[in-house]
């Protein structure tokens, strides 16, 4: 069994890997996402006098746990959270270590009202350019280097 420090090791050399393969695109990328004004309150969703929120999440498989659900299906994942009074959903879009995809995001953004927060094991800016194409609201790293 591999140790926290090598998971992260792997995490971050194959997150360097992506980021390199995806470089040329910068310029483009930055285009796409300034042209883009389909936001939603992720703030007013979550912060509201005398209520309770949560940030839902998406997830199919963790680096130390392996798969966690036997079909993975985010979008009815999503539906349920929106249903149960989230304020706003979580979409794991790492494939490797997550088991999850940038076009999981597009679809539970494009099936549910609420603000979409798409969230990967590492996310240079290169990355988080890309990841405002598909819709999302906001992003979150979860270990940087």
């Amino acid at each position: 069994m591999s140790s926290g420090k090598d998971r992260l090791a792997a995490i971050l050399s194959n997150k360097r890997k992506e980021a390199e393969a995806i470089e040329g695109n910068k310029a483009e990328f930055r285009r796409q996402a300034l042209l883009r004004n389909d936001f939603r309150g992720f703030r007013s969703n979550l912060f509201q006098p005398g209520i309770v929120t949560v940030i839902a999440e998406c997830k199919a498989a963790s680096p130390s746990a392996g798969a966690i659900v036997g079909k993975y299906d985010p979008v009815a994942q999503a539906k349920l959270y929106e249903k149960g009074g989230a304020g706003a959903v979580s979409v794991l879009t790492d494939q490797e270590f997550f088991k999850g995809c940038l076009a999981d995001m597009k679809k539970v953004r494009e099936e549910i009202s609420l603000p979409v927060f798409g969230r990967t094991s590492f996310l240079p800016r290169l990355r988080f350019m890309k990841a405002w194409l598909p819709g999302l609201m906001l992003s979150c790293s979860s270990w940087r280097h």
